[in-house]
């Protein structure tokens, strides 16, 4: 097993969401093993019963048959942090998860 996947595993398994969608992320992009859809869901499933919102909005758009992002809330305080977002770094990120819609 690939030592990143491995730290993630151990990671989720105590408990971290952040850890939960980062394997999620690795299980629907395939790019460090095998690409696996049913694991990503779970993965993302548990990653939003702990709370992350990122999952949420990865979830929906990833598995929503319309491919679209609830508009909710959530979804609007994270386009309020895309807005404030000074650092290209973060702003892509942020890209990822708000899709077309900004």
């Amino acid at each position: 097993m690939d030592k990143r996947i491995r730290n993630l595993l151990v990671r989720a398994l105590k408990g971290s969401k952040t850890a939960y969608r980062k394997l999620g992320i690795v299980f629907l992009q395939g790019a460090i093993c095998k690409r696996d859809r049913a694991l990503a869901r779970l993965c993302l499933d548990k990653a939003i019963e702990l709370g992350d919102e990122e999952s949420y909005f990865l979830y929906h758009r990833e598995f929503s048959k319309k491919k679209q992002v609830i508009d909710d809330r959530s979804y609007e305080e994270m386009r309020r942090d895309y807005r404030k977002a000074v650092g290209r770094k973060e702003k892509k990120r942020l890209e990822g998860y708000l899709g077309v819609m900004i």
